[in-house]
């Protein structure tokens, strides 16, 4: 399955805490040479996700992959993301 989506913001501070190695309270906010290095990286990374019973994807499981980045660029202060979501495992 086809998937876009803003993957995150230039110059404006996370909501929260970066659930991978954030510390407590502390928020994230990339600069516009950073996220211009960073979308290069992006493009063939797997996208992953923790699924728990209660169905919530709030968190990330680097050994539970389900789709990858096909895509990824700056356009305006958004990093936009596309790839595809795979339906069943890895293809």
């Amino acid at each position: 399955m086809k998937f876009t989506t803003v993957a995150g913001f230039v110059g404006i501070p996370t909501d929260k805490t970066p659930s991978v190695g954030g510390k407590s309270g502390w928020k994230f906010m990339l600069s516009e040479e950073g996220a211009a290095e960073a979308v290069k990286g992006l493009v063939g990374m797997g996208v992953n996700c923790c699924w728990h019973s209660n169905r919530e994807f709030a968190k990330h499981d680097k050994s539970f992959k389900i789709g990858v980045i096909e895509e990824a660029k700056l356009e305006g202060n958004q990093i936009l993301c596309s790839g595809y979501l795979w339906k069943y495992d890895f293809p």
